[in-house]
């Protein structure tokens, strides 16, 4: 017997990542094999911090809160606490709950509480976070489920708490409950009493981060919390302020936040944003009339990754009316990457998996809120896209050096009659849940078409 079996220690098990059915999934994850012998992603929102940070109107509050919506959408019976602290989101509760897109669930408004900056600072958040916790505990059996991830520990199905959802937006402006009394106090007026509540208030979060990092582990709590990102004033040019991380912008830092934030978050991402027009100054993926600054493409750096490589970016597609568009990501994507996995010329295309329909940036918003397979297509098309620009996939069971259309005229062969429709009619994220959709995984589809190793 060995000396650590002998000191009965006991294994830490497996956490897995909560989908949100986007290309963030495969930023921050990989796949693993299932229980069942399928692949599966472990991305997404992780039991841990998560963290999106950005300077003002970088649309970090909007991406925080549309892959929220997106993966409390797949967890159908998950819960969520959202802390508005600048009173943003709450204002238009329809919209918000609205960037769950093509997952939305009648239920998820019922499975939120709102709460407002000015009825709830720091201090009760976390008391609120611990009773939710305690809740849980209590009623163990209720809250954990069976995933199709395998636990290498038991060889069974690996058991997970169903995600409860703690979204701060922002954690910059939640204000501690000694601030609070000082900012009240006549000794607020005074500089030296004005620095010493901002440490006060940087202590506070910084135990509070210290604090919520095991308990998300221990609870299955998804801490999702925004951040201001602002550039920092040089005093000294000599000894200049250090990046925030390898790949932050120099002088710059993230601000009110405490001092771990970036050290314990297990996802620490920094987003920027820029118009999408056209030649003539119009929305690049327009629908029907609207603003010519509606459209967004919102650049996510994973500056921090626990779970995958730091350092990738993801471009995303949203609008300022709506929130994310995910099937216009998707597409975007594929057009950034010489329009790979679609057929045609750079004005009509026509999706690998679907070649008897026409798409164009001009219709696509359209044609993807109603066409489920033509979702799937693109979704399929960008996973693939992704993986082959930026994954090590020589210790993965397939090859992704096979071009689309090869792909394509192997699946549709007489030998696959109707394997085409059950690939698009299938899901690519994992869940407990019910789901109308069975799951099919990127490396069944490749295997299909003969790419295995």
């Amino acid at each position: 017997m060995s000396l650590l079996s002998e000191l009965d220690i006991q294994n830490s098990g497996d956490l897995m990542n909560y989908n949100t059915g986007t290309l963030f999934d495969l930023a921050t994850g990989r796949y693993v094999i299932g229980i069942d012998g399928n692949w599966y992603i472990n991305g997404g929102y992780a039991p841990h911090i998560n963290s999106i940070v950005g300077p003002n109107g970088a649309f970090k509050s909007t991406m925080a809160n549309a892959l929220l919506m997106r993966s409390l959408g797949i967890y159908s019976d998950a819960e969520a606490i959202i802390e508005d602290t600048e009173n943003s989101l709450d204002k238009d509760k329809p919209r918000a709950i609205g960037m769950s897109e093509d997952l939305f669930d009648a239920t998820i408004e019922d499975r939120i509480v709102w709460l407002k900056g000015i009825d709830y600072n720091l201090d009760e958040v976390h008391q609120l976070i611990k009773k939710v916790c305690n809740k849980k505990e209590l009623q163990r059996k209720e809250y954990i489920v069976d995933t199709p991830f395998l636990d290498p520990l038991t060889g069974n199905a690996l058991k997970m708490w169903k995600p409860t959802y703690v979204f701060i937006d922002s954690l910059t402006e939640l204000t501690a409950a000694t601030e609070e009394d000082m900012l009240e106090s006549e000794k607020a007026k005074s500089i030296s009493e004005a620095n010493t509540l901002m440490m006060a208030d940087g202590n506070k979060k910084t135990v509070f981060i210290h604090t919520m990092r095991r308990l998300c582990q221990k609870y299955g709590i998804v801490l999702v919390c925004t951040g201001h990102f602002d550039k920092v004033m040089q005093i000294d040019m000599y000894n200049p302020t250090p990046k925030d991380t390898t790949f932050s912008p120099k002088d710059w830092k993230t601000k009110g936040c405490g001092s771990k934030l970036k050290f314990l978050a297990s996802i620490y991402a920094r987003t920027s944003a820029a118009l999408l027009l056209d030649s003539s100054k119009e929305p690049l993926y327009a629908c029907g009339v609207g603003p010519s600054k509606d459209v967004l493409e919102i650049s996510l750096t994973l500056e921090r990754c626990k779970t995958a490589n730091a350092g990738e970016m993801l471009p995303f597609v949203a609008t300022q009316s709506l929130g994310l568009l995910n099937t216009v990501t998707n597409y975007h994507y594929l057009r950034l990457h010489d329009y790979f996995g679609l057929n045609g010329n750079k004005m009509k295309q026509q999706p690998f998996l679907m070649p008897d329909l026409t798409i164009s940036r001009n219709t696509i918003r359209e044609l993807g809120e109603s066409n489920y397979q033509l979702r799937r297509a693109l979704e399929l098309a960008a996973q693939y896209c992704y993986i082959r620009n930026n994954w090590n996939t020589q210790d993965y069971p397939v090859k992704f050096d096979i071009e689309p259309q090869k792909l394509f005229d192997t699946l549709n062969s007489d030998k696959n009659k109707n394997v085409i429709s059950d690939i698009l009619n299938s899901r690519g994220y994992w869940t407990y849940s019910k789901t109308e959709h069975p799951y099919m995984d990127l490396f069944s589809v490749l295997e299909l078409a003969g790419a295995s190793k």
